[in-house]
């Protein structure tokens, strides 16, 4: 959870930098501004919560596994018991995530406009402890799926499930931009190899 406070924290906070009192850019830094404000991720809490489901052709596929495989069936009933947790999940929060997904974008809003830090940090550090109970129950559905995954496919398979694992995690975490995004944490407490932390 701490990575990705952090990751949002100091997003928002190169916004604030780069303005004035009062949210006023100082001069020569308006477009600097504009650029920076494109990189500012919508704050979306099912997205932080590590809410999503896998296709699971688009998964046999990734590793070279037919339908005729003795482990397609399996692989595809992992997965499918995988997306329906997470669905459930979903559902079971789904006002939490529609209440703060208002209360958090509205106030970041604000605290950018106002370069108000300590709005900023109070939303930020609010909505992160509101999340961490369901992000720590996606962790383990994680954790439960790579373990079972672990032991059904070869070890060649499963270095293949875990670089698709690791590029879908990518693809639906926020985009926030600059020279070292390539190297940010990835969230739900994978490494950088893209395993799970057990």
């Amino acid at each position: 959870m701490k990575s990705i406070f952090t990751l949002f924290f100091v997003c928002f906070s190169s916004v604030l930098v780069a303005q004035g009192p009062g949210g006023q850019s100082p001069r020569g830094t308006k477009s600097a501004m504009a650029s920076q404000s494109k990189n500012i991720p919508e704050f979306k809490s099912a997205t932080i919560a590590g809410i999503h489901s896998y296709d699971i052709p688009k998964v046999l596929k990734k590793l070279k596994i037919k339908e005729i495989d003795s482990i397609a069936e399996t692989v595809s009933n992992l997965i499918t018991t995988y997306n329906l947790g997470l669905a459930q999940i979903g559902t079971k929060h789904k006002d939490l995530f529609e209440g703060l997904d208002i209360v958090v974008n509205l106030n970041i809003e604000t605290a950018i406009k106002y370069k108000n830090r300590e709005t900023l940090m109070t939303t930020l550090t609010m909505a992160m402890e509101k999340l961490n109970p369901v992000i720590i129950e996606v962790k383990q559905k994680d954790l439960e799926l790579t373990n079972s995954l672990e032991n059904v496919l070869n070890e060649a398979k499963y270095d293949k499930w875990v670089k698709y694992q690791k590029a879908e995690s990518e693809k639906r975490f926020p985009n926030f931009g600059g020279p070292n995004n390539g190297n940010r944490q990835r969230p739900n407490g994978a490494n950088r190899n893209g395993r799970p932390t057990r």
